[in-house]
């Protein structure tokens, strides 16, 4: 089962749509047998996406991918389970698309971040 957000592993708790907290139940917020993971990273969960949850991820047996969106640096990183061993594709920029296998699709960091602006970006 994969549980949404940081908060939830910790808590017990997501974000709602209004960013306010709702407080659910781990069974409201599990899914069972994903094939693909998509966590768009931001500075105050980052960390734990790239640690806590990603390691948790892995151990699934039916997660084929988990695609890490870092919206700050316009960056995709998809990593592919293959023969038993996990491989990282990148692209960011004017990049090339990523193939998401498990979802049969591809995806550019253009199509990624059209809807943000240069202006929206944050400092760094």
């Amino acid at each position: 089962m994969v549980f949404m957000g940081c908060d939830s592993w910790r808590m017990g708790s997501a974000q709602d749509a209004t960013g306010g907290r709702a407080r659910r139940s781990r069974a409201e917020l599990a899914i069972e047998h994903p094939r693909l993971v998509v966590e768009v990273l931001s500075g105050s969960t980052a960390a734990c996406d790239r640690s806590i949850e990603f390691v948790a991820y892995r151990k699934l047996a039916d997660l084929r991918e988990c695609l890490l969106v870092d919206v700050d640096q316009r960056r995709l990183e998809l990593h592919r389970r293959e023969a038993g061993h996990w491989i990282l594709l990148e692209s960011e920029g004017d990049g090339p698309a990523l193939r998401l296998e498990s979802v049969d699709m591809t995806l550019s960091p253009a199509e990624a971040f059209e809807d943000l602006n240069e202006e929206a970006r944050p400092e760094r």
